[in-house]
């Protein structure tokens, strides 16, 4: 699955999760365009960080999750993603990217695609 495919993949489950029914009540409180809610949730474009973190304000999640292996979000309520992140957006900036790079390598190593960071630091 691609990324856009996991994006809109995301935002039609937290849609539902929400009790969010239409594309028009989306849009209307995150603030994007239906136009682009529709584009995105039919993959026909990319989305920018900006816009991510719109429909994150309006899907009440971070918009990292939007982007989240789509199995990640079938696997666990939204609940259950509370205390996780509220204890992450509390941390320091440098030890949110300590969090991020073991997350990172953990699900790289679980999906059988592993980078070392001496791999990750050639390609840089």
């Amino acid at each position: 699955m691609n990324n856009r495919e996991v994006l809109a993949t995301n935002v039609k489950t937290l849609m539902k999760k929400a009790g969010i029914k239409s594309q028009a009540h989306l849009s209307r409180i995150t603030g994007v365009s239906q136009t682009q809610i529709g584009n995105i949730l039919r993959h026909e474009k990319a989305a920018s960080v900006d816009l991510l973190q719109h429909l994150a304000n309006g899907l009440n999640c971070e918009p990292w999750l939007l982007l989240a292996p789509v199995n990640l979000l079938e696997e666990f309520g939204q609940p259950d993603f509370t205390p996780l992140i509220y204890c992450y957006s509390r941390l320091p900036p440098h030890e949110q990217n300590a969090v991020w790079d073991m997350t990172h390598e953990l699900f790289e190593a679980t999906n059988g695609f592993y980078s070392s960071n001496a791999e990750i630091s050639g390609r840089l």
